[in-house]
């Protein structure tokens, strides 16, 4: 089995294992702003246009729905809640840990260190580089804050065809996608071919073997299931 999930939202988690807030979806604006921060700041950074250098860096300039931005939000707005935070998780993710039983009962110890997610949603984190399947510390940072990329733990992100675990009873788990990455993967989508998808967002989708940057961040060069990559 493997989980198919809505990308980019923020489940934040305590020491504990706890959720700390109710959370963050995709389709919450109110990191729009953060968005423009992140962009504004990586540009002073680097001596440059912020824009840019986020395409050319990881391939994804940052808007409101991804989670780099949602994080920012949180650290800006609730600074009582993010200096809480001990593992940052995707839906997707946060899901795959309770189905292999690391999530554990309630009340029970949470191990953090089996969180894991997929190429495809740590695409659109906005701090992951998906050529070179790292995590970037400066962006990361860029939106929790000094210090936070030891602190806080992230999802190990698993190779297209690596387990995440097996569930309580048994059942082998896949590394699952993101949900775009999901649809393409059982279209079996190629380089040519265009997926169109409609519903509560609008997104055309292509197969690419090499990573996109495009600068005004129409063209978000994700990661596909597969290892290839899906502007």
């Amino acid at each position: 089995i493997a989980v198919g999930g809505q990308q980019h939202g923020l489940v934040a988690l305590d020491a504990d294992g706890e959720v700390i807030r109710d959370a963050l979806l995709w389709n919450d604006t109110r990191s729009a702003g953060a968005a423009l921060d992140l962009i504004r700041e990586l540009g002073e950074l680097r001596g440059r246009d912020g824009a840019t250098a986020y395409a050319e860096e990881i391939g994804v300039v940052p808007v409101a729905s991804f989670t780099a931005t949602k994080v920012r939000w949180l650290r800006d707005n609730e600074p009582e809640n993010i200096a809480r935070v001990a593992a940052v998780a995707l839906p997707h993710d946060w899901l795959m840990w309770q189905i292999i039983g690391a999530g554990g009962e309630p009340g029970a110890a949470r191990d953090l260190s089996a969180l894991v997610t997929d190429r495809s949603d740590a695409s659109g984190t906005a701090y992951f580089n998906s050529v070179t399947g790292e995590y970037d510390r400066v962006l990361f940072e860029l939106a929790a804050g000094e210090g936070t990329f030891e602190r806080i733990t992230l999802p190990r992100v698993l190779a297209p065809s690596e387990s995440a675990g097996i569930t309580p009873w048994g059942a082998l788990v896949g590394p699952g996608a993101g949900d775009n990455a999901g649809a393409a993967l059982g279209l079996g989508a190629s380089a040519g071919d265009i997926v169109l998808s409609v519903g509560t967002s609008g997104v055309v989708t292509a197969v690419s073997a090499t990573q996109v940057a495009d600068v005004t961040g129409n063209v978000a060069g994700f990661a596909s299931a597969t290892g290839d990559f899906l502007p």
